[in-house]
């Protein structure tokens, strides 16, 4: 029962990320920027949260970094 809890924990807490990562590929795809940089922005942070998040999930310092990119595109 204990794996089980833990286990869908973890899954839980990969999914918040992840959508945190959607949320803010589309908050600088929809960002002042100029319109011919913003999709490669939006693209480049997507990609870098997926090789993030799903590459080296259990690694905390890459958890921190990515936590720390998206507090700075929630706080512009």
């Amino acid at each position: 029962m204990k794996r089980l809890v833990n286990g869908f924990g973890k899954a839980f807490i990969r999914f918040c990320l992840l959508a945190m990562a959607g949320w803010a590929t589309v908050a600088i795809f929809y960002s002042n920027l100029p319109v011919l940089i913003r999709p490669w922005v939006a693209g480049f942070f997507a990609i870098g949260s997926l090789l993030v998040l799903v590459g080296n999930y259990s690694a905390r310092r890459t958890r921190l970094g990515f936590l720390a990119a998206f507090a700075l595109v929630l706080t512009w």
